[in-house]
């Protein structure tokens, strides 16, 4: 059997200290733990799993370069970091076979500034605006208009933003993932579903909204008779 796909870790540890985030305390200080040649032997698809490879400059550099010169499609699954963006570390990531879109995070509103600097950054060295997915923390210490100003800058951008509702894991402070909470559920499933996200305004997007979706073979139809809503719900 042929595989054609590798999972794989390069470093452990992040700079960040993000209240949110456990891997700090499960993996403690950025450090290198493997090389791309410690175990890719010719796969086409490679899905890295590091938590922040743009914190290291060095391994960043040597990384890309490894990509760029193996072609290989590359998945950062788990994100990269648009506040340490640089002209260099754009121009590498031009030349890199991505595969789907590159992951970024906007969780923190006061970021605003860095995010959108790094992605005029990416534009500037040739990396389209398409090709940028951003993961949007919610439910975590932000109200709901900073939850949408944030989707509504990723998306004026040209920017894909894709919300997350935060869950706590075991023995972690601060709230979780509430599910009789609606907002959360209802936020996140309208910017993540594209065809809703483009068509419908959330102040539409409501449960009593007269707006009504109603999805069929992967059509959304907008009804906006208040008269459909007993049909539809």
């Amino acid at each position: 059997m042929t595989v054609i796909m590798l999972w794989a870790l390069l470093l452990e540890g992040c700079i960040r200290n993000c209240d949110f985030c456990i891997v700090p305390e499960k993996e403690g200080n950025l450090r290198v733990t493997n090389d791309i040649y410690d175990f890719w032997d010719g796969q086409e698809k490679l899905k890295l799993l590091d938590n922040n490879l743009t914190a290291h400059n060095k391994q960043f550099k040597r990384t890309l370069n490894q990509l760029i010169k193996e072609d290989i499609k590359t998945d950062f699954s788990q994100g990269l970091d648009i506040r340490l963006m640089t002209s260099d570390k754009a121009h590498l990531l031009s030349k890199v076979d991505i595969w789907g879109q590159i992951h970024f995070a906007f969780d923190n509103p006061k970021s605003e500034d860095q995010v959108r600097e790094g992605i005029e950054i990416l534009k500037d060295n040739g990396v389209k605006p398409y090709k940028l997915m951003f993961y949007v923390l919610i439910g975590f210490n932000t109200t709901r208009e900073e939850d949408l100003h944030r989707v509504k800058v990723l998306d004026d951008l040209g920017v894909d933003p894709f919300v997350m509702p935060y869950r706590s894991v075991q023995g972690q402070e601060g709230k979780s993932y509430d599910k009789s909470d609606s907002y959360q559920k209802d936020f996140a499933r309208w910017v993540n579903h594209k065809a809703i996200f483009n068509s419908v305004e959330w102040e539409n997007y409501t449960n009593n909204s007269p707006l009504i979706l109603y999805k069929t073979c992967s059509i959304i139809f907008v009804v906006e008779s208040q008269e459909y809503t007993s049909l539809w719900r």
